[in-house]
């Protein structure tokens, strides 16, 4: 399509300035009802036209623009790796691509700009004009759900390669179960190393299987302030003096339907994180307030939501933050920006797909330097009867103490929140080291060893066997991500009282604990 700007015909009468103005006056208020930006310059590139949308747009009032160069009110620059849009006529007369629009102090926009060089009746170029289309929220859903499609083919990736690895890695730990008892010197001391390494891979199995979406989750009533307070007397404790712990708890509907146990885990993750980013001290705040999430948000969103009523819980810090290049990563199964060997770099998706199995949102802005706000949402249940959980007398405590030896500080931290509601009192150690510490200190009140099977400087067999010289009757329960045959089959364990696979629920420890605590009951 050609546009042209004819000149007047010298045998018809020449419009009147009156009849210009009404004409002009009549183009402008057209131009100006339209949603699209449109600016016109002349053939010198000075512009001439600005209507409201385009000022809107440029942030140069259409006053100031008129007279100047296009290049000091149009400041357009091409986005990297810029799809061409359809429709491109390619003739050079008009062109169509997607430019960021930077606006002084106001945010660059995305615009998909069409522009279309006018001609007179000779075919001389007399000026251009520029449709400016306003894309900036399109371009983030559309971002955002390329985001979602990534992350899910890791996930169905990730629970294929979890599901593949643990069977391999059955038969290797079993081969080298039953190596270890042929061998001895040098070369038990290699099958050690083979048996440890092994095991710290499982490990990673089920955390990938739970970014993956996949194993089992226990649903019920949760009421979302049970969840937030029972997270914060934990971070309480954890906290650098000078991180101040701010909570504002102001949602009334608080009630859903979900896995109470993965909902501590996932703000727990995000409360460390927080944690971690503020070396030098900060705050971090905890809020929750209730919003609605209408039709047009749900359908933006690249989770699936379905509009109504929500819980929004806020957990903001002051700390380092992210750049863009780091937050658009941040959810991605083992992308961490701690110091090898320190993360995992599964704890972000480990809250992506607690949030995603609950039917929620999962939200994040950071900037580095001015920290990170992440927004939880999670649908609720109006009316819906919370029954408080009452373990069973087969799963109570009766106030007996746990000492529980985990290197993973949320482990440490859910096991101590688990035991406590059992009814048992607790203590905690980091590592293996710690634990023989713990145990010697305390050993009068310690009647049962929850124990990690793989930890870094001390492993769980070592652990064991130092805990035995220290008291030769001492109870263990053994705890691993892997199944319960291959560790049982090595004979370093045989003393071990008892087995919790990872991951495991309230129910499942409660029996466990009484399974090897009441024989040693029943004997008093």
């Amino acid at each position: 399509m050609r546009c042209r700007v004819d000149e007047p015909d010298t045998a018809d009468e020449p419009p009147t300035s009156a009849t210009r103005a009404r004409e002009g006056a009549l183009l402008c208020a057209t131009l100006d009802v339209v949603g699209d930006g449109v600016i016109a310059v002349d053939e010198r590139g000075v512009v001439t036209l600005v209507n409201r949308a385009a000022a809107a747009l440029t942030g140069v009032a259409a006053a100031d623009a008129v007279g100047r160069p296009l290049d000091e009110v149009y400041r357009a620059r091409l986005r990297p790796a810029a799809v061409p849009v359809a429709g491109d006529a390619g003739d050079g007369r008009r062109r169509t691509r997607t430019v960021t629009l930077s606006r002084g102090e106001g945010p660059e926009l995305d615009v998909v700009e069409t522009e279309v060089t006018l001609e007179d009746a000779g075919g001389r170029a007399v000026g251009r004009v520029l449709a400016l289309r306003d894309v900036t929220s399109q371009l983030a859903i559309d971002r955002n759900h390329e985001r979602a499609r990534r992350l899910e083919s890791l996930g169905e990736l990730a629970s294929g390669v979890a599901h593949d690895f643990s069977n391999m890695l059955t038969g290797i730990i079993g081969a080298a179960d039953l190596l270890a008892l042929e061998v001895g010197g040098s070369s038990a001391e290699l099958v050690e190393m083979i048996l440890e390494t092994s095991q710290r891979a499982a490990d990673l199995t089920t955390k990938l299987l739970s970014f993956a979406r996949s194993g089992r989750h226990e649903r019920g009533s949760v009421d979302v302030h049970h969840v937030v307070r029972d997270v914060c007397a934990v971070l309480a404790r954890d906290l650098d003096a000078r991180v101040a712990l701010v909570t504002r708890l102001d949602a009334e509907e608080t009630k859903l339907v979900g896995d109470r146990a993965e909902l501590v885990a996932a703000l727990l993750n995000l409360g460390f994180n927080a944690r971690d980013a503020m070396e030098d001290g900060g705050t971090l705040t905890i809020a929750t307030e209730n919003v609605v999430l209408d039709e047009h948000y749900c359908a933006a969103s690249p989770f699936a939501l379905t509009p109504g009523e929500y819980v929004q819980i806020t957990v903001r810090d002051t700390g380092h933050g992210m750049d863009p290049a780091t937050l658009e990563r941040a959810f991605e199964p083992f992308f961490t920006t701690k110091p090898t060997g320190v993360g995992t770099g599964l704890g972000l998706p480990a809250v992506y797909g607690a949030v995603s199995r609950h039917r929620g949102a999962l939200a994040v802005y950071s900037e580095a330097g001015t920290g990170s706000v992440f927004h939880v949402f999670l649908p609720v249940r109006r009316g819906l009867v919370i029954a408080a959980y009452q373990p069973s007398e087969e799963e109570r405590g009766h106030g007996e103490g746990v000492l529980v030896v985990d290197d993973e500080e949320i482990i440490r931290e859910t096991a101590r929140f688990l035991l406590e509601a059992l009814g048992y009192r607790v203590f905690l150690a980091a590592h293996g080291e710690e634990g023989i510490e713990q145990f010697v200190a305390h050993q009068a009140e310690i009647d049962v060893v929850l124990l990690d099977m793989i930890m870094p400087r001390m492993n769980g067999r070592e652990c064991f066997e130092r805990l035995r010289r220290v008291d030769p009757g001492v109870r263990v329960l053994m705890s691993s991500g892997f199944t319960p045959e291959a560790v049982l089959r090595d004979s370093v364990t045989s003393g071990v009282t008892g087995f919790l696979k990872k991951p495991y629920r309230m129910s499942e420890l409660g029996a466990a604990l009484r399974a090897v605590l009441e024989p040693r009951r029943s004997t008093t």
